[in-house]
């Protein structure tokens, strides 16, 4: 709801008065108040950056997207937008800039071992189904002699206190990896 429809407004002051005009525009506000928030609604969901679950699933059907269930609008407009802006040039260039719209520019960085044919590109992405965009992007635009190991890291941290009488505490640093 951007606007506020208020017909009474519009006509003149010594109509205002009766409580009869005033009814019928309130009456009139409600329903023209629907059409206007319908209105904004289709308007939005023209474009991918501002659709809402039914406009996003219409540009997923577009393009053959099959999204996954409980799947946050975000990741969903995030993965439209990557397969819509498709381009076939298969550069470093367009390779990062294709990384800047999935994982955000600084959320990634690739270490290469040139020589050999491998890179390593470690990323920080938390939400669900990004990890799996990721790895479709890079098969398909990595050529098949290039190795490509993704490292996705999630950074965490708990701070507390422990109170113990006695006893004995063991601390562990675990790194969580998925192949």
């Amino acid at each position: 709801m951007d606007r506020e429809i208020n017909l009474i407004n519009y006509l003149p002051p010594y109509i205002k008065r009766y409580r009869e005009i005033q009814q019928i525009t309130n009456t009139e506000n409600l329903e023209l108040q629907l059409l206007a928030d319908e209105s904004e609604r289709v308007k939005n969901n023209q474009f991918i950056f501002t659709c809402n679950e039914t406009g996003i699933s219409r540009f997923e059907s577009l393009l053959n997207i099959t999204p996954e269930a409980e799947e946050p609008l975000d990741l969903r407009i995030s993965r439209v937008l990557m397969r819509w802006n498709d381009m076939t040039s298969y550069t470093w260039k367009t390779l990062v800039q294709k990384l800047d719209i999935l994982c955000g520019e600084t959320n990634y960085k690739i270490s290469s071992d040139s020589d050999n044919y491998m890179y390593t590109l470690n990323v920080h992405l938390d939400m669900y189904g990004q990890l799996d965009e990721l790895q479709n992007l890079i098969a398909y635009m990595i050529p098949a002699n290039i190795c490509m190991f993704i490292n996705n890291i999630i950074d965490c941290s708990s701070i507390g206190s422990i109170f113990a009488a006695s006893g004995l505490a063991i601390c562990d640093e675990f790194t969580i990896i998925e192949e």
